[in-house]
């Protein structure tokens, strides 16, 4: 499937065949015997350079080649914090899933791209202090919260330092405003 949707890359080498139109535009190019409909070429890549071209495909280099760019031009640094591992495991996660895009059609599902951009955000974050966790721009300092959002619900009063030595670092959240 991969090697047809090369060939259909071949004869719409520029803008492609239009974005979500392979599984309408394959048949043409159909080079084997099945009884199955092919609506994915079992590769993210190939996929996306047939059905956007030289154009789309330069993007997305583009865009995968900015974030390694992000995600590790301070890998070193990234170990000295617990923030830095988390930061780093985002990073290699969004990996895992690109090479996994070489063999099969997974950003496509919905769940699984949403799963990748929440990595590569995080991935791509700044470091927002020593040993703390990255922040989005205009999030003020206070507002990394525990999962009771108990400095988001004025009512509730604030967890003792034991309650929050207590929490588990994985079960801490972001709050974006």
């Amino acid at each position: 499937m991969a090697r047809d949707a090369l060939y259909m890359w071949l004869e719409h080498p520029w803008l492609g065949v239009g974005i979500g139109d392979f599984e309408t535009a394959y048949p043409r190019y159909h080079s084997f015997p099945t009884d199955m409909w092919v609506d994915h070429a079992q590769n993210d890549y190939v996929e996306a350079a047939a059905e956007t071209g030289l154009v789309g495909a330069l993007l997305i280099l583009a865009a995968v080649a900015l974030f390694l760019y992000l995600a590790f031009r301070n890998v070193i640094h990234l170990v000295g914090s617990n923030a830095g591992w988390v930061r780093l495991g985002a990073a290699i996660g969004c990996c895992g899933l690109l090479v996994h895009s070489f063999g099969d059609f997974n950003l496509h599902i919905p769940a699984n791209a949403a799963w990748f951009a929440v990595l590569a955000g995080i991935a791509t974050s700044e470091q927002s202090g020593a040993g703390s966790l990255p922040r989005p721009v205009g999030v003020p300092p206070g507002a990394l919260v525990d999962l009771g959002l108990s400095e988001l619900c004025p009512a509730r009063p604030e967890p003792s330092e034991a309650q929050k030595a207590f929490t588990p670092f994985c079960l801490r959240v972001l709050a974006f405003s």
